[in-house]
């Protein structure tokens, strides 16, 4: 009879060894469906990686301009403090409110070199000091001696001297007791990034002159604004301000958060200027309290008008 052999254990072993090698010769090879798999996966998980690192980056520039408007904030306070009343909308040589409180915010140095019976032009310190507080992170030429950060003008453009809901030029902002819905509910600054390189979120449209003495004038302005097409860039008040000085200094709670602005010809009180920023979907925004919220474009516009108005 015949006998059947058993293997023995190391012959076994030695099979399972032998099998998994075959195996691992097989799969030597990859193919190109195989590798294109990999290629779109590492893709995918790069970009993702990418659009995460980017949302993080503005997330912080974003902090970093909340935190700049705080102590802007903080620095009004003070001034307040000292003197009683707010710092001017405009100084007799057309100085910006910035300038004023430039030693509340530990630049005296900078204040005492500015020579405040020249025209703000001829101040040739200012025009070469750049104060990085004053710039918003994402702003695109940060480096320029500039301000992304303005007055709270109102919510109408009506202009009749002393009455005006915040009269600019020549005069003192009220005091914070003077703000009717409190300080807490009163805007104070926002942001303005009018025009980068000729385009913005929202754009700048120039309109014909004209003059707004009364609520009506004021609404229809704002409706030629609104319907209005074509966008003429100004390269005056190109991404923002100077920030010594008080021309451009004011944006109006008319139109929502990065909506369109519209300058009334060469009449820069009486142009309707917007809030506008780098950010994504809305604008930073101190109130007169002192505090700073991130403001939605999709505010509700009877909300965003109250804050405007004193």
């Amino acid at each position: 009879m015949f006998s059947i052999s058993r293997p023995t254990k190391a012959r076994r072993s030695e099979s399972f060894v032998g099998f998994f090698q075959k195996k691992l010769v097989l799969r030597n090879g990859i193919s190109l469906m195989e590798l294109l798999v990999v290629v779109v996966v590492i893709g995918l998980l790069m970009s993702l990686i990418s659009v995460a690192i980017s949302a993080s980056r503005d997330v912080a520039r974003r902090i970093t301009c909340a935190n700049n408007l705080r102590q802007i904030g903080l620095a009004f306070a003070n001034y307040e403090a000292k003197f009683r009343v707010l710092p001017r909308g405009s100084g007799a040589a057309g100085h910006g409110p910035l300038v004023a409180i430039l030693p509340e915010l530990e630049l005296s140095d900078i204040f005492r070199q500015i020579d405040f019976s020249k025209d703000v032009d001829e101040n040739s310190i200012a025009k070469r000091t750049r104060i990085p507080l004053f710039r918003c992170p994402s702003a695109m030429r940060e480096l320029e001696v500039r301000t992304d950060y303005v007055l709270n003008r109102g919510a109408t453009l009506e202009f009749k001297g002393d009455d005006s809901p915040w009269f600019f030029d020549q005069r003192v902002y009220p005091k914070k007791s003077s703000f009717t819905h409190g300080s807490a509910s009163t805007a104070l600054f926002s942001e303005t990034c009018p025009l980068v390189d000729g385009q913005k979120k929202g754009s700048l449209l120039l309109l014909s002159q004209r003059q707004i003495l009364t609520r009506s004038d004021s609404e229809i302005f704002v409706s030629e604004c609104v319907n209005a097409t074509g966008n003429e860039p100004i390269s005056t008040i190109n991404n923002g301000c100077y920030w010594f000085g008080a021309g451009c200094m004011n944006y109006f709670h008319i139109l929502p958060p990065n909506n369109r602005s519209c300058a009334n010809g060469g009449m820069i009180q009486q142009s309707l200027y917007t809030a506008t920023s780098m950010h994504e979907s809305g604008v930073n925004m101190l109130f007169a309290d002192g505090h700073v919220n991130y403001v939605s474009n999709s505010i509700e516009n009877p909300v965003w008008v109250s804050w405007g108005s004193r």
